[in-house]
């Protein structure tokens, strides 16, 4: 901090500050200059990449699945409600989400056939 309690100009920031990623997305490494650790980036890269569908694919699911429960079909209801909770189990068994999560998304989906079926029937 500089004098009067302002914040430190970008200028004497480092540039590696502003870094967050631990290896490059593009082709080459920044950090690694081992090779066994060029090959650890590349996979941690792609298991991010895979964790990132995983979690992505999940909040879509559930918007259609929401989408699906105000309309009255019952069984296009069941049968995304069966695909999405495959979705999160496959996703916890492969460690994209952990399984408190899962177990919390897989309530959230029985609550939502159970609140569609109530209106169907009130």
């Amino acid at each position: 901090m500089l004098a009067g309690g302002s914040v430190t100009p970008a200028k004497c920031i480092p540039h590696w500050w502003y870094d967050t990623e631990p290896f490059d997305s593009g082709g080459g490494s920044r950090l690694a200059n081992i090779k066994q650790q060029k090959k650890r980036n590349r996979r941690s890269l792609k298991q991010r990449m895979d964790n990132l569908r995983y979690r992505s694919s999940i909040k879509t699911l559930f918007k259609r699945l929401e989408e699906v429960a105000s309309s009255d079909d019952r069984t296009e209801l069941d049968d995304r409600a069966r695909a999405l909770e495959k979705l999160v189990d496959r996703a916890a068994a492969r460690g994209a989400i952990h399984k408190n999560n899962a177990s919390h998304k897989k309530a959230r989906i029985a609550s939502i056939t159970q609140s569609a079926a109530a209106e169907a029937v009130a």
